[in-house]
């Protein structure tokens, strides 16, 4: 969620904005075609939002992180009618991720694991859709 001067924008789970307050300036118009949010702010007379390609990276914190036997573990809390997915490069300069199987969120406690990781030196990230 974003607040602006007499707006406010909230950035929806699927990518889409929905723009509320005083409009004297266009602040609340949101194009019909505008998909694939991944942050929203808003200013004196004007809305910004940030787009990309694919979901956005969670902000759910990641829970007990493990790592033996070339094998990483995390939990984390996820929300039923959403999937998961664990993702990893071996380098930030890379812009490439690679994603391990979906996982299926259930209301609780998940398990996301990376059974490929040889080395410690892997870079994560969860993706909620």
């Amino acid at each position: 969620m974003a607040a602006g001067w007499n707006h406010n924008l909230a950035l929806r789970a699927d990518g889409t904005v929905v723009a509320w307050g005083v409009n004297n300036s266009g602040q609340t118009n949101t194009p019909p075609n505008l998909t694939n949010v991944l942050a929203v702010t808003g200013g004196s007379a004007h809305s910004l939002a940030l787009t990309g390609n694919g979901p956005p990276a969670l902000t759910e914190p990641i829970r007990d992180p493990k790592w033996r036997d070339n094998h990483l573990t995390i939990s984390l809390r996820t929300q039923s009618g959403r999937v998961y997915a664990l993702e990893y490069q071996v380098s930030l300069a890379d812009g490439r991720w690679t994603a391990l199987p979906l996982v299926p969120g259930n209301g609780g406690t998940q398990i996301l694991a990376d059974p490929t990781a040889a080395s410690a030196q892997r870079f994560y990230r969860v993706r909620q859709w």
